[in-house]
């Protein structure tokens, strides 16, 4: 399964190879004899792909693809905030990601780190799993590997290393706002990634 930013990064590469394409055929070409009726029909091609394409867009997500997608996309913020130095519990984009239990526990970490004078550099490996799927939550269970290294802040220099594997589960629910991870409970069991 492709992580958030595993699509992210595809879907730069389709927009970049087709600016690449598009500054191929239009640049380096004085000629402006081209007449307007091929460049018209070629923007009614392009309308009419674009309508097609966002009509497909319009339909709704499965709960479960757009909490496994809220869930990855908050593993991805969580690698930038822990990262920042100093570390920002008041970053509104928290809040995009987390509600609820998890919104204060992952601002706390950012505090702490933050009064500790750390930063983190730190990767979550995961491959989520429905457990059980309503409109408005979903209960997903991940074997996460997580590696961690901890600078000082002042200096730059690093503290400490280390790498865990956390058996977790993990709430997402549909919020007026989209879908938020609301609580991420490690479990007593083990688990291998």
């Amino acid at each position: 399964m492709l992580r958030a930013g595993g699509w992210r990064a595809a879907a730069l590469a389709v927009v970049l190879t087709f600016f690449v394409a598009f500054v191929a055929a239009c640049g380096g070409d004085d000629d402006q004899s081209a007449p307007v009726t091929d460049l018209e029909s070629s923007d009614s091609t392009t309308d009419s792909a674009a309508e097609e394409s966002s009509s497909d867009s319009t339909e709704p997500q499965a709960p479960e693809d757009a909490a496994v997608d809220a869930y990855n996309a908050s593993s991805d913020y969580m690698e930038q905030a822990v990262a920042a130095n100093p570390p920002n519990p008041e970053d509104p984009a928290l809040a995009d990601h987390f509600s609820g239990s998890a919104l204060s526990d992952n601002r706390s970490l950012l505090v702490q780190l933050r009064e500790a004078g750390e930063y983190y550099q730190t990767t979550f490996d995961g491959d989520p799993e429905v457990a059980s799927a309503t409109s408005e939550e979903v209960i997903l269970t991940d074997c996460v590997s997580e590696s961690t290294t901890s600078f000082d802040a002042a200096s730059g220099q690093q503290k400490d290393s280390a790498s865990h594997v956390f058996n977790w589960r993990i709430t997402v629910v549909n919020t007026d706002s989209g879908w938020r991870v609301n609580e991420i409970l490690p479990q007593e069991q083990s688990c291998t990634p």
